[in-house]
């Protein structure tokens, strides 16, 4: 839990990745992470949208881009938008065959639902998640 050496070492990164490095949207989506666990859900999207815009053309980040998004859209009870970026990203990974990824876009699904009073479907989307869990064990 060494949040400030996180941040000096992607910090390193981001200078030794000059313009146009193939990896600053990850690095972006990392610090878009870190923010999500400092509960800062401005800076989150502000590295996230970052993020995203880098990995526009790299699908597997551009998804984590959007699931990060999500996340702090969330935080900023903007539910619905949350939901569009959680579907967005599930259209991704479903794309990609990725199935932990399309769990993590089912449960980011359903908290957008459960916070929008729609418990049925938060449910439902739980249920989707669980059953893609079970059949990754098999």
């Amino acid at each position: 839990n060494d949040t400030a050496g996180a941040v000096a070492l992607l910090d390193q990164a981001a200078a030794w990745c000059v313009s146009g490095c193939a990896l600053n949207g990850a690095i972006d989506n990392v610090r878009a992470g870190i923010a999500l666990r400092q509960n800062d859900a401005e800076k989150a999207l502000h590295w996230g949208e970052r993020a995203a815009s880098a990995n526009r053309n790299v699908p597997p980040e551009y998804a984590n881009s959007l699931r990060l998004m999500a996340s702090a859209r969330l935080m900023k009870n903007e539910h619905d938008v949350a939901l569009r970026l959680s579907e967005e990203a599930l259209a991704i990974d479903k794309s990609l065959g990725l199935p932990e990824k399309i769990r993590q876009d089912l449960l980011l699904s359903a908290q957008a639902h459960e916070k929008m009073g729609h418990a049925e479907q938060a449910a439902q989307y739980r249920d989707r998640a669980e059953r893609i869990s079970a059949a990754a064990v098999k």
